[in-house]
């Protein structure tokens, strides 16, 4: 039986699918978010700059390496419209911590 990919994408903690690589979690993520207000198309719109954990209205949306570890949280880490490599550079390490 082959082994799940690593990288998990969730949407307001639901888990939505699972990547190979970061570029692709992120490209995936991106689809659920408006790049031209950088704000969330499902359940509402938030802030289109970085804020808070504690200030967002839904869970935000992540990525993941495993079902557990967050690499990388929508909206307070940037937006996963802005760039794709930057997620890859920003989650990667924390993958390697």
């Amino acid at each position: 039986m082959a082994k799940s990919p690593p990288y998990k994408v969730y949407v307001h903690n639901e888990y939505i699918a699972s990547t190979k690589n970061i570029q692709n979690a992120a490209l995936l993520l991106s689809a659920y978010t408006d790049p031209a207000w950088g704000k969330e198309i499902s359940r509402g719109a938030i802030s289109p700059s970085p804020v808070r954990v504690d200030q967002l209205k839904y869970p935000p949306n992540t990525i993941r390496h495993g079902h557990r570890r967050v690499i990388w949280t929508d909206g307070v880490d940037g937006w996963a419209t802005d760039s794709y490599d930057g997620v890859a550079e920003i989650a990667g390490r924390r993958v390697h911590r």
